[in-house]
């Protein structure tokens, strides 16, 4: 069946470059290791509390805690990934690993029972699928990996699984069937050309042995031929699909046709009779022919592709994401900066504008007063309750409950710019993030799930933003104590009440003037109250307060986008490091699919 398998002293050659090639990965893995764990550190102190920070830097510290606990789960997964995998190819450095990979009911137990002299007890007997989880099975040196096959994947795990096998093997044999679309194959099949890898497509053709048909007919008469037509048949789109789907393989692609229940059948007890013409029939030995010239020809190329090439993938990917991380952080902080220019300037002009504003509010609230003020005084001074009657007067007005109102209305004012602040970042951020989405490759083909995906901040903190504008909209007892000069207003009246007939119209002059000057120092008194608690509780406390936030903000985002630009330069340079001493196993496009992107 095949020509002469002399593994020994090509297993012993793989195995001592494996070792070698594992120690190298290996200690790149406890570099990047340790540069993560620097760079988790500076997450932290970023997101620590201090005593300077307002509502709005809390929670963003709160945010950046949590954004970083999230990263810091993705990137220690990706590291014990990384070293389990690692920790697998250990397991087999000793042993050239093949792969055999393919749709559900391929044929993969079936010839992997032929191949290792199994007693068929692994093959379906018509169900969806026998193999649930990866097998392992050891023959003349060779692991001989049977995965489950993809159309019957139970969650992502049952995918990890089986792109994890493939990830730890040498050799991948891409199972196809004679009855099934090959278009169905197309999506495994760019997931397996971004893991690089060497792979031999295995054409099962399906012809039942113990049917009577025409095909089964043609098959015994001539069994080449009967294969070579299938194959001939099947080989334009298979190219097709492996040009489209992996354009790093070769241009001619390396296809075997075979008939796997020839080859098991070849082992049955009942079929000891024809047992050599079967095995000569299911040409199985085409296919480990390839196997060992792959193993005898290239085998250390395989086995440090499969190593380092792996290492390399995990350091890329790791490298891609907090490049992404850091432009993210960055072009989201200028976003967030764009934005707090343009709210600076608005808040800016309406504290210029405020003085005038209010010194117009407090004099119309009196104007009612003002204006009546000589009619009142002719009407009421002769009056022996005339300071009863001044003072309902004066409460007519609700003063401190207008004051409230006007106040309240001022800082909703500033609530509804700090809120408009917020819905335009929301936007901004979130168009930025789709845009991000849309554009997004799986970077990852054991795990499509695993994208290079946007950790986003703003967003975050815009998510939390109605707090920080409830805060504007109702700051805490802003005029608190600002009109109790209504209280004192009328201890002069006393020296008005006329005690005689004399002088009258002079008199009403006289107490018009003083109580319009009364007037006028309660309006002052209420403006500077006003004006004085907009200072202190909406400008210095609230405005200057949210600038100093988001400026601590950014510079805090800005800091974890240099730590994660740091840990990316330093990821990648691990990465080089590792390919600098195997580069020349890199370069055969025609031998070996480079990792190197």
């Amino acid at each position: 069946m095949i020509r002469n398998w002399r593994s020994k002293g090509a297993l012993k050659q793989c195995a001592a470059i494996s070792h070698k090639a594992l120690a190298r990965a290996e200690d790149a893995l406890a570099d990047a290791e340790n540069q993560v764990t620097e760079f988790l550190d500076e997450i932290q102190v970023a997101a620590e509390d201090t005593p300077q920070d307002g509502p709005t830097l809390q929670q963003a510290r709160a945010v950046l805690r949590d954004r970083g606990l999230g990263l810091r789960r993705d990137i220690q997964k990706e590291l014990g990934d990384l070293r389990t995998a690692l920790l697998g190819k250990r397991r087999r450095a000793d042993r050239f690993t093949v792969a055999l990979f393919g749709r559900t009911k391929a044929g993969k137990s079936t010839i992997r029972e032929a191949i290792t002299g199994g007693d068929g007890s692994t093959i379906s007997k018509g169900g969806q699928r026998t193999t649930r989880e990866v097998r392992e099975y050891v023959w003349k040196g060779l692991s001989v990996l049977d995965t489950p096959g993809f159309g019957a994947y139970e969650g992502n795990e049952d995918r990890q699984s089986a792109f994890s096998a493939v990830d730890e093997s040498d050799v991948i044999v891409f199972l196809l069937t004679s009855d099934s679309s090959q278009t169905e194959v197309a999506d495994e099949m760019a997931a397996v050309s971004r893991l690089r890898k060497n792979v031999v497509f295995a054409l099962n053709v399906k012809c039942a042995l113990t049917k009577a048909s025409q095909e089964r007919i043609d098959f015994s008469r001539d069994p080449r031929a009967f294969l070579e037509f299938a194959k001939v048949q099947h080989r334009s789109r298979i190219e097709s699909l492996a040009k489209e789907h992996a354009n790093w393989m070769p241009g001619e692609i390396r296809l075997v046709a075979l008939h796997a229940q020839a080859a098991h059948r070849a082992q049955l007890p009942e079929c000891r009779n024809e047992s050599n013409w079967l095995r000569e029939a299911s040409n199985l030995h085409e296919l480990l022919h390839l196997l060992e010239d792959e193993l005898h020809e290239r085998g250390p190329q395989r086995r440090i592709q499969t190593i380092i090439g792996g290492t390399e993938r995990a350091l890329t990917f790791m490298t891609n994401r907090l490049t992404a991380v850091s432009e993210d952080f960055r072009q989201e902080t200028e976003i967030l900066e764009e934005k707090h220019l343009e709210l600076s300037r608005s808040l800016a002009d309406f504290v210029e504008r405020f003085p005038n504003r209010c010194r117009d509010a407090v004099s119309e609230h009196f104007a009612s007063v003002s204006r009546g003020l000589g009619s009142f005084v002719a009407d009421n001074l002769r009056k022996q309750d005339f300071k009863d009657r001044w003072c309902c007067r004066l409460t007519e007005l609700k003063t401190e409950e207008w004051g409230r109102k006007f106040t309240t209305e001022i800082s909703e004012e500033v609530s509804a710019k700090v809120a408009e602040y917020w819905r335009q970042l929301r936007h901004d951020t979130e168009f930025f993030h789709q845009q991000n989405v849309e554009g997004a490759e799986y970077a990852d083909p054991t795990d499509r799930q695993k994208i290079v995906r946007r950790v986003g901040i703003v967003i975050g903190l815009v998510a939390v933003a109605a707090s920080v504008v409830a805060y504007f909209a109702s700051p805490p007892g802003w005029i608190t104590g600002a009109i109790a000069a209504a209280g004192t207003l009328t201890t002069f009246l006393s020296s008005l009440m006329p005690k005689g007939g004399k002088d009258w119209n002079r008199k009403v002059e006289e107490a018009r003037q003083k109580l319009d000057a009364e007037i006028a120092t309660l309006s002052r008194k209420l403006e500077e109250s006003i004006r004085d608690g907009f200072s202190k509780k909406i400008e210095q406390g609230l405005v200057t307060q949210f600038h100093h936030d988001v400026k601590g903000m950014c510079e805090s985002i800005y800091d974890l986008a240099d730590a994660a630009a740091r840990l990316a330069t330093g990821l990648n340079s691990c990465r080089h490091e590792l390919l600098s001493h195997y580069s020349e196993h890199f370069s055969d496009s025609a031998n070996s699919q480079s990792v190197v992107s």
